[in-house]
């Protein structure tokens, strides 16, 4: 697990959309980790517009700062990256499930995206890493 800190978590917290995501492929690549919170029941997946989003984050704290309101009760949960990109992420492309990367409290902006766009992201910088 990487260390991130506090200034860090709120300077990133307050940057666009475009930003949070270049900066959460770029993360989860390099830690080899992305985090998602889940509860009793399973993962956290969150409703928008009648479209099924899991919320994933690059670092623990930026999960953490989302324990709040109907989320309160949940706890962060690390995900390997192997296991993101051959498991996790297939299976939410095809339950045609969107990622929403990054989110930050008291932000009505966050960016989703297809589960597919965010695998063939990992996987180009898996490739390019490879050469």
């Amino acid at each position: 697990m990487k260390r991130v800190h506090e200034l860090e978590v709120k300077a990133f917290s307050r940057q666009t959309n475009s930003q949070r995501y270049n900066y959460f492929v770029e993360k989860v690549f390099a830690w080899q980790e992305a985090w998602a919170l889940c509860d009793d029941e399973g993962w956290v997946i969150a409703e928008a517009a009648n479209k099924m989003i899991f919320p994933l984050w690059p670092a623990e704290p930026f999960a953490k700062n989302c324990q709040i309101n109907d989320w309160r009760d949940t706890t962060p949960k690390l995900i390997a990256f192997a296991e993101l990109i051959t498991e996790l992420l297939p299976d939410l492309v095809e339950n045609n499930i969107d990622i929403a990367v990054f989110m930050v409290p008291d932000s009505t902006q966050c960016g989703v995206l297809p589960a597919q766009q965010l695998l063939n992201d990992f996987l180009t910088l898996s490739k390019s890493q490879k050469r």
